[in-house]
């Protein structure tokens, strides 16, 4: 698979996490579609580590909110355990029992109508998410194409039966599972285009089932979803780099999202003018301050006051290092507080890139539209560098959150300031190799400390990064060279570095007052 543009700068979603809040609503919406329906009794299992501390991230919210067929960026979603007490539906959380268990494991198991579920998620990073098993069936389903699930009590068509169903329709399909669960037959076939009403009712006869047949069909999560067959137009720095010698940066990016996901520029264009009106409204929210934070570990208002204490003429920063941070605290604020912000390129590292962008566009009186392209040329970089790791901290710490945030902000502040392809590239990398082995390192599970503060200094490594290139300093090393180095600081990073409240500031005396704080806050609100 290839990522998109908005896979980097986006899921718009209601904080605080990308991958354990806006991914576990993907994947509780698509459990969801496949059951029917919200089961009375819901079991959630995750990995062992993630089971201690889920509750920080509001996974369980998010989750229950996708199950309840409301997504993430909806509003309703931060009420979910309010809608599913009312409607009387209880839930359970579990360890998953495989000791090789994915890190990111979100399981949801149920019954509705008649029929039990075991729909096994992995959410890796930034929105995106993968269903790895539907009870027997293992498959890597990312919600970017359309899936039909069947179950009856015997399907008599074999698996090479249904497949020359569908090229007989014209139809190749790219996954085709068949098994056996509870006693009765299922299938699954995804496809990179949707069936027509008679072309479904002909599969249906086709499948010649015994039984009643459960039929589901689950669509795209999204319009911007990778087509069959992509092959990325770029690889590496270098191929984009000498690909911008003819053409323009921005011109680049639409051509990118074109060939992933076959939308024209009109259309992508709208969706980064959309991100940029959902950032400003969650911009001015968050400087008014007094965010609600779920722990208040911080004050939730430092955006404000950092904003006000450099109008007021005290800044040692100036105006656009002052305002950047500002503006990347209120949105870190804004996130944890359950908010409704965009994953740029991730829900906890939301503040950084937007936070930089607004405040040099507004400095060098840029248009939104100008301002919409600047975060299509930051996802262009931020693919190029994530795509071959990770963007989960829980993964491969904050260094992949922070730090991709802040090298995307510093490329994209420079092609605002009209720089070259190649100073975007190195004020890229300047700032990403000064985020090297960065932790994450929370000291309780709540996305406030240090993720809050570290989005304001993403902000400021950003802009001193897209100051060194603009004044004409290189990066040291091509950037392709950089990023083979991220990556093997990734794979180094020692256990406890990366999530789990396990190591670095969490291991800190305050750390465990800290910590208790929240137990007692759990405690309370049950």
């Amino acid at each position: 698979m290839s990522l998109g543009l908005f896979d980097i700068v986006g899921p718009i979603m209601h904080g605080p996490s990308s991958n354990h809040t806006g991914g576990a609503n993907r994947i509780g919406f698509l459990a969801h579609e496949l059951m029917g329906g919200t089961p009375e009794k819901i079991t959630y299992g995750f990995h062992p580590i993630f089971l201690r501390i889920f509750t920080g991230h509001r996974t369980h919210v998010a989750l229950t909110a996708g199950c309840l067929g409301i997504r993430e960026d909806d509003p309703a979603s931060t009420q979910a355990l309010e809608t599913a007490k009312r409607r009387g539906i209880t839930l359970d959380y579990v360890a998953v029992p495989e000791k090789d268990a994915d890190r990111n494991t979100m399981r949801v198991m149920g019954c509705f109508d008649g029929t039990c579920w075991e729909i096994n998620g992995i959410s890796p990073g930034g929105g995106y998410v993968i269903i790895s098993r539907i009870n027997s069936l293992e498959l890597r389903y990312d919600g970017g194409r359309t899936l039909y699930y069947r179950s009856a009590d015997r399907i008599c068509a074999s698996e090479e039966e249904v497949a020359s169903f569908f090229e007989r329709e014209g139809i190749r399909p790219l996954t085709l599972r068949t098994g056996s669960w509870n006693g009765r037959d299922e299938l699954c076939v995804e496809v990179p285009e949707s069936l027509s009403a008679g072309q479904e009712q002909a599969f249906d006869a086709a499948l010649s089932a015994k039984g009643e047949l459960i039929r589901r069909t689950v669509r795209p999560l999204h319009d911007f979803a990778e087509r069959a067959g992509c092959v990325p137009l770029f690889d590496s720095f270098a191929s984009l780099l000498e690909a911008a010698k003819s053409a323009s940066l921005i011109d680049l990016a639409y051509q990118y999202e074109e060939n992933h996901s076959g939308q024209k520029k009109d259309a992508v264009l709208a969706q980064g003018l959309r991100i940029v009106s959902v950032l400003r409204d969650s911009i001015e929210q968050g400087l008014r301050g007094d965010n609600p934070l779920l722990c208040g570990f911080c004050s939730g208002s430092d955006g404000r006051d950092v904003l006000a204490f450099g109008t007021g003429g005290g800044s040692l920063a100036g105006p656009v290092v002052n305002e950047a941070m500002a503006n990347a605290l209120a949105l870190a604020e804004r996130s944890a507080s359950s908010g409704r912000v965009v994953a740029a390129p991730t829900s906890g590292a939301a503040g950084a890139l937007p936070g930089t962008l607004f405040s040099v566009a507004r400095h060098l009186q840029k248009s939104d539209t100008e301002l919409a392209e600047a975060f299509l040329v930051s996802a262009l970089l931020g693919l190029l560098i994530g795509e071959k790791g990770s963007f989960a901290g829980s993964v491969a710490g904050c260094q992949v959150e922070i730090g991709i945030g802040a090298a995307m902000a510093a490329g994209a502040s420079v092609f605002l300031a009209g720089g070259s392809a190649e100073q975007v590239v190195d004020a890229a990398m300047i700032s990403l190799s000064n985020c090297f082995g960065l932790t994450c390192d929370q000291p309780a599970s709540p996305v406030e400390v240090p993720c809050i503060k570290r989005n304001a200094f993403g902000a400021s490594t950003a802009i001193m990064g897209a100051e060194l290139a603009l004044a004409g300093v290189k990066s040291a090393m091509p950037a392709d060279d950089v990023i083979a180095g991220f990556l093997d600081i990734q794979r180094r990073m020692p256990e406890g570095t990366h999530g789990g409240c396990m190591g670095g500031l969490a291991v800190s005396p305050y750390a465990a007052k800290m910590r208790r704080k929240w137990d007692e806050i759990r405690s309370r609100k049950g």
